[in-house]
C-alpha cells in the first residue's frame, strides 16, 4: 500500500516534469467558484442539528466543482453543506457532510494539432472526480457507462501505466475511465496540537476569514500569506471544539457556542467564533503583513464584503496500518486569483489553496449587504460606488509597509510545508496522471 509520505516524495522528484502538462490541465477543468453568501443577523440554536429556518444563510456545497485539491490525494468523495450567520456576538458557522467512501476519476480528451506533424490528435484535457459508493467494485471492464450528471464513459485507462486506453465502442471517444479511490471514513479525533495548521486528527473543517477583504485589497500572494483560520473537530461523545492557527494558535472552544456530532457517514456540526477573537486575530494579521489598519467590530457590522475559504482536511482509518491518515484536503477556492480586478491568469485551484488570493467564498454581512449597498460584489474583486470610487467594507483606508513581517504564517503540517515549496505545481498535481494513480487507496 502506498503511503502518503511516500506519494509527497513521488510527486516532488515528479513536479518538473509535470508542471506544465498539469497546470494546462487544471487551468481548463469547468469550475463554478462558490461566491457570494449572504449573512443574516439572526442566531441559530447551536444544538447541533442545523434548522435551515432558524437564521442561516442559504446553503452552499461544498462540492467537486467548487473546490482544488492540496495533497497529493484521492477524489473527493463526500459532499458539504456550508451554512453561515451573525449577530453582534459573532460569526455563526454550520456545516453537514455526507461522507460517501468511495469515488472514480475521468479523463476528458480534447482533440488538438500537433505542430509537427499537422495531425489532429485527442489528448487529455482536465479530470474530474465521481462520488461512486460502488467504486470499488470497478475495474477496466467493469465500470459505468455514465457519470451522475450524464457524461457517457468512453473507455477505460489500462494500468499499469494509465496511459493506453480500451475504447468501450467505436464512437467519438472524448472521455475515459481513469482510477477509482475508496475506503474513506468519518473520523474522530482523538488529539490536539496548537502548532499544526489543522490543529486536530480527526476530519477537520477549517474556516479562514481576510474581514473587510483587506488582505487582498493589499494584493497579497505570497506563499506565506494566509488569513486567521478557525479549525473545528469533533471528539468521542460528540465534543465539539474549536482552535485558531497561524496567529496566536490556542483552543478557543470555552469562548465560542459549538455542538455537532459524527453519526456513521455523516458529520454536522455548528459554531460561533466570538468577532473579539476574529478582531484579534486579523488586527494580528494585519500588523504581521504591515498593514495599516485596526479592525472593529462596528465596520465589520455597518457592511462588509469578506473574503473565505473552508477547508476540509479529511482523514481515513487505514485498516492496513491500523492508524488514522490523512486521505487528503480539499479547499473553496476562486475561478481565478483576484479575478477580475487585477487576475493573474491563475485559477483558485492551481494556487497553493490557503493562501489570501486563492479564497472562493465572498461573505456578505452587515446592514449595507442585507439592503443591496454598493458594497455587495459577485465573483471577486475590489468594491466601488456608483461614480466608480473604490470602497472598503467600512470605509477605511489601508496601506501596506514595504516590507512585511510574516513570521506569524504557521504552516505546522507536511501539507502546509508541501503548499508552501510547490506554489502553482500542487494544485495543477492532482489532476495529473501520476498523481491519482499514486492515491488509489486499496485494502
Amino acid at each position: 500500500m502506498k503511503k502518503i509520505s511516500a506519494i509527497l516524495i513521488s510527486a516532488l522528484l515528479l513536479v518538473s516534469l509535470l508542471l506544465p502538462m498539469s497546470v494546462n490541465a487544471e487551468g481548463q477543468k469547468p469550475f463554478a467558484e462558490i461566491g457570494d453568501i449572504k449573512l443574516e443577523n439572526k442566531a441559530p440554536t447551536v444544538d447541533g442539528k442545523i434548522d435551515a429556518g432558524e437564521g442561516w444563510s442559504e446553503k452552499k456545497t461544498m462540492n467537486e466543482m467548487n473546490t482544488g485539491s492540496f495533497l497529493a490525494n484521492n477524489s473527493l468523495t463526500s459532499e458539504t453543506d456550508l451554512y453561515f450567520a451573525y449577530t453582534e456576538e459573532g460569526l455563526y458557522f454550520g456545516a453537514s457532510m455526507k461522507e460517501y467512501g468511495a469515488g472514480y476519476t475521468l479523463r476528458f480528451y480534447e482533440d488538438t494539432v500537433d505542430e509537427a506533424t499537422g495531425e489532429t490528435v485527442s489528448t487529455w484535457a482536465y479530470a474530474i472526480s465521481y462520488i461512486d459508493e460502488n467504486a470499488e467494485s470497478y475495474d477496466s471492464t467493469n465500470y459505468p457507462e455514465n457519470t451522475p450528471d450524464g457524461t457517457h464513459i468512453d473507455g477505460a485507462l489500462l494500468p499499469p501505466s494509465f496511459s493506453e486506453i480500451s475504447w468501450r465502442e467505436n464512437t467519438e471517444q472524448k472521455t475515459a475511465y481513469w482510477t477509482n479511490s475508496y475506503g474513506n471514513t468519518v473520523e474522530y479525533s482523538t488529539s490536539d496540537d496548537t502548532g499544526a495548521a489543522y490543529v486536530f486528527d480527526g476530519d477537520v473543517f477549517a474556516l479562514s476569514l481576510d474581514m473587510l477583504g483587506i488582505f487582498h485589497d493589499n494584493k497579497l500572494t505570497g506563499s506565506e500569506d494566509y488569513a486567521p483560520q478557525y479549525n473545528v473537530g469533533i471528539f468521542e461523545g460528540n465534543e465539539v471544539k474549536v482552535a485558531t492557527s497561524r496567529y496566536s494558535p490556542k483552543d478557543i472552544t470555552s469562548d465560542c457556542k459549538a455542538a455537532g456530532k459524527i453519526d456513521g457517514n455523516t458529520l454536522v456540526f455548528e459554531v460561533m467564533i466570538p468577532w473579539t477573537q476574529i478582531i484579534a486575530d486579523s488586527n494580528e494579521a494585519a500588523q504581521g503583513f504591515g498593514i495599516s489598519h485596526t479592525y472593529t467590530k462596528e465596520e465589520i457590522l455597518n457592511g462588509s464584503n469578506s473574503w473565505a475559504a473552508v477547508t476540509l482536511m479529511d482523514r481515513f482509518n487505514d485498516p492496513e496500518a491500523g492508524y488514522v491518515d490523512d486521505w487528503g484536503r480539499t479547499i473553496t477556492v476562486c475561478n481565478v486569483a483576484y479575478s477580475p480586478e487585477f487576475p493573474d491568469g491563475v485559477p483558485g485551484a492551481a494556487t497553493s489553496g490557503s493562501h489570501i488570493n486563492g479564497m472562493g467564498i465572498h461573505l456578505l454581512i452587515g446592514e449595507k449587504t442585507q439592503n443591496g449597498g454598493s458594497d455587495v460584489t459577485t465573483n471577486g474583486g475590489t468594491v466601488t460606488d456608483e461614480n466608480g470610487k473604490v470602497v472598503n467594507g467600512g470605509g477605511s483606508t489601508t496601506t501596506k509597509a514595504a516590507s512585511t513581517n510574516k513570521g506569524n504564517n504557521k504552516g505546522g503540517s507536511s501539507a502546509n510545508t508541501f503548499d508552501a515549496g510547490l506554489a502553482v505545481a500542487v494544485g495543477a498535481l492532482a489532476t495529473s496522471a501520476i498523481g491519482v494513480y499514486f492515491s488509489k487507496k486499496k485494502r
